[in-house]
């Protein structure tokens, strides 16, 4: 994880994933449980390691298809964490 800097400005973005480093990063509004699992979901598909969510999708999803995937990771790791 690396300071705000290397967010783009564009798009009001507080977070990125940048897969040729394999690091994220977070503006400090943007370090939130929902933002650290979407940016871990990425991860894991760019790594390809193991997961029920990300099994054989490497490589396959469009990069929409990709940030659909990730948001319902991250919304429903919260949502089994509050109940």
């Amino acid at each position: 994880m690396l300071n705000g800097k290397r967010v783009p400005k564009r798009k009001s973005y507080l977070a990125c994933y940048y897969h040729y480093h394999h690091t994220a990063c977070f503006k400090k509004r943007g370090l939130t449980k929902r933002n650290v699992l979407h940016e871990l979901y990425h991860h894991i598909v760019a790594c390809g390691l193991p997961s029920a969510e990300a099994r054989g999708r490497r490589g396959e999803m469009s990069s929409t298809e990709e940030e659909r995937q990730a948001r319902m990771y991250s919304y429903s790791v919260v949502r089994k964490a509050k109940s």
